[in-house]
């Protein structure tokens, strides 16, 4: 069945038991050029750029075509085809580099939002003062071809708003993160919230045995519960720690990522910086832009230029 499903590719070497033609550079008097590789020869018209199969490798085919689709250049010389060969492989190079400018410069533009974002400033910042300046740096510093260059940055509101983007990429991290982490942390460890509400023979306590028993003299302390009104949580497992040292170091270890709300301040922060009045219109993309803006992780830009790449074609 794969042999059915497999995708053939023209530049891959036929089978052994197929004849494959060479081309010849003679082929020029017909209008074609070697359009293929080296290994796998194929035939491309310089006038009309169609390129035909290596099978099409023969005078008469070549004759037919120069016919049918061009006649107005039959009998033109040699010198004229050249010429055409030299525009055709122009006009390749100049869609490489074509491509090659638009990908760095929609790269260049995500990195100007990015910073934008994470300075908690208006896009709008990026079109109206950071590309002026910049040009204006680089036409002093550099020349004029280099702030022409920068001028082909998109730069404006619509496209710097990178936040959509960025916020759906994140949000298939942490879809991966589900993957790798299917089960909820708090799942069986209740019991570090409040060792004297929850029953230690529950569900909700996953416990190997010795430790069970551990737990149950711990729910069943005064002692205990007393300073447990007057410590915060980390203090009271850090207290319990000098009896039950193995019980203590489970909930400490699963009390360590969440010994701060320094984040959620953070947020709080940047929201009321972000949202103001004269950016009212912000409603729609918030989370998005708080997302850029708070993350510490760098979006994988060549990724998603491809992804924009691969949309506009």
């Amino acid at each position: 069945m794969e042999k059915y499903l497999k995708r053939k590719n023209e530049d891959d070497p036929p089978p052994k038991s197929k004849f494959l033609r060479k081309y010849n550079p003679d082929f020029i008097k017909y209008g074609f050029v070697n359009g293929g590789s080296e290994a796998v020869p194929r035939a491309q018209c310089v006038e009309c750029g169609l390129t035909l199969s290596n099978e099409a490798l023969k005078p008469s085919k070549l004759q037919r075509h120069l016919e049918t689709k061009h006649p107005t250049l039959v009998g033109k010389p040699v010198e004229f085809f050249k010429r055409k060969e030299d525009g055709l492989q122009m006009q390749k190079r100049s869609i490489v580099s074509l491509t090659g400018n638009s990908k760095s410069a929609l790269k260049a533009s995500y990195l100007v939002a990015r910073h934008v974002a994470q300075s908690k400033k208006p896009f709008t910042i990026a079109e109206e003062l950071v590309l002026p300046a910049a040009v204006d740096m680089c036409r002093e510093m550099i020349g004029e071809a280099a702030a022409k260059k920068l001028l082909t940055i998109p730069l404006s509101n619509d496209t710097v708003n990178i936040s959509d983007s960025v916020s759906q990429h994140l949000s298939q991290l942490a879809e991966k993160f589900d993957d790798y982490f299917p089960e909820d942390p708090r799942e069986g460890h209740m019991w570090i919230l409040d060792p004297f509400s929850v029953d230690p023979t529950a569900n909700d306590v996953a416990l190997p045995s010795h430790l069970e028993s551990q737990l149950l003299e711990v729910s069943t302390d005064s002692t205990l519960k007393l300073q447990w009104g007057k410590l915060d949580l980390g203090s009271f497992w850090v207290a319990v720690s000098k009896e039950y040292p193995c019980l203590a170091l489970r909930a400490v270890k699963l009390l360590l990522p969440f010994t701060t709300t320094y984040l959620c301040e953070s947020g709080f922060s940047i929201l009321a910086t972000t949202k103001t009045k004269a950016r009212n219109r912000l409603r729609a993309m918030l989370e998005a832009t708080l997302r850029v803006s708070l993350s510490p992780i760098p979006p994988r830009l060549d990724l998603i230029v491809s992804w924009q790449a691969q949309v506009s074609h």
